[in-house]
């Protein structure tokens, strides 16, 4: 009975090389991490979700979230786009160290081209002036480096979170 036993395994592990089971594929699908518009995607027209992970070690609340679009990265000038200004404590309560905020916005254009930028300012930060100040408020959102989000008036989803990280 062994001798079946290791046979029917090492036939299935011949069976997985030879029909392309591909371990690094496999692995990296459970490395990825799929935040909230994944498991509640928009359908709408002209509608738009993603979602900001917040720092683990984030501390406070922060006084003002802009989610914004832009033609280039690094913004030079106000967004090409307006997207959502979060001030209110309502708005931001939870922005907490460690969660998951979604961002659903309505009534996209039909066409452009954007980068998505997220800068969240801290007390003490530069909510007032709109300019991050290094090692108080964080940022996030696509670097210049990927590709621009194409809007075509379609429902658009963004799976996987946006980490933010601290200002340099």
């Amino acid at each position: 009975m062994k001798t079946s036993y290791v046979l029917a395994i090492l036939m299935f592990a011949m069976s997985a090389f030879v029909f392309g089971c591909d371990v690094d594929e496999t692995a990296e699908l459970e490395n990825e991490v799929l935040g909230y518009c994944a498991d509640n995607p928009v359908d709408a027209v002209g509608s738009f979700c993603a979602s900001i992970k917040l720092p683990e070690d984030m501390v406070g609340t922060p006084e003002q979230v802009s989610f914004h679009f832009f033609d280039s990265i690094p913004p030079m000038g106000p967004p090409s786009l307006m997207g959502i200004n979060l001030t209110s404590p309502e708005d931001l309560q939870d922005f907490v160290a460690g969660a998951e905020v979604p961002m659903v916005l309505e009534n996209l254009p039909e066409s452009g081209a954007y980068y998505l930028y997220i800068a969240v300012y801290m007390p003490g930060g530069g909510a007032a002036s709109w300019v991050l100040v290094p090692g108080i408020d964080y940022v996030g959102g696509q670097s210049g480096d990927e590709a621009m989000l194409e809007f075509t008036g379609e429902a658009m989803n963004l799976d996987q979170p946006f980490e933010l990280r601290l200002a340099e």
